[in-house]
């Protein structure tokens, strides 16, 4: 059984989940777990946009920096630093 709190499979003989302590109803138990997180295909293509346009994963990668999804976290750390690191490049080739 997957928590609907925190994603996590249990054991089906559970009745608090063992990871974040909440309550199963009965009526809302199910058997699949749900994906969490960005698509891996906006991830990646949002990466390769900040690779040429720096704002592109500026943006995305601030919104989602404080967002309580581990996830979302990781993704927006992506983001953030192929923004950042665009960003050295097509200083250091402008100013030199």
């Amino acid at each position: 059984m997957v928590c609907h709190d925190c994603g996590n499979e249990n054991a089906t003989m559970n009745r608090i989940c063992a990871y974040c302590g909440a309550r199963f109803p009965r009526l809302t138990m199910t058997t699949s777990r749900r994906r969490r997180g960005p698509p891996d295909a906006l991830k990646w293509g949002i990466f390769a946009a900040a690779i040429v346009v720096p704002v592109m994963g500026l943006v995305p990668g601030l919104a989602y920096a404080r967002d309580p999804d581990p996830a979302h976290r990781s993704a927006a750390r992506l983001w953030l630093l192929a923004g950042l690191c665009s960003t050295l490049i097509y200083v250091l080739v402008f100013i030199f």
